[in-house]
């Protein structure tokens, strides 16, 4: 009977390798001193960090979780502060008509330098 190549896949996924690492610990363990890894040298090593890799891996899930949900509910306010901000920086440029300088009091980036015929020509944004 011929022998045919077999391929064994190792996962690129950070966390379905840690979850392989976790099945192989756990069947390791299971078997004992009948495993045939118990001779490895890299035993003290990896057990551990199959460990905290696993927490860590829980950990930057929900954290990602987390921040999925922070940034969609920032979001939802990000018109409202849109519409704001302008609406306070055509206030004070009609206040500081003759200063526009006094904007960058409040936190505005004023730029005073004269615009170049490209920019006197693009749309506006």
């Amino acid at each position: 009977m011929a022998r045919h190549n077999v391929r064994v896949i190792i996962p690129t996924d950070p966390s379905a390798l840690i979850a392989l690492a976790q099945l192989i610990e756990k069947k390791h363990v299971e078997l004992g001193d009948a495993s045939p890894l118990k001779d490895e040298e890299d035993a003290a090593v990896f057990s551990p960090a199959v460990v905290r890799g696993a927490e860590n891996d829980a950990g930057a899930d929900k954290s990602r979780k987390v921040a999925e949900t922070l940034t969609g509910e920032r979001n939802k306010d990000l018109p409202v502060i849109d519409d704001g901000v302008r609406r306070r920086r055509d206030t004070l440029l009609a206040k500081y008509r003759s200063n526009p300088k006094k904007l960058t009091e409040f936190g505005f980036e004023v730029d005073d330098s004269p615009q170049s015929s490209s920019e006197k020509t693009a749309p506006a944004k």
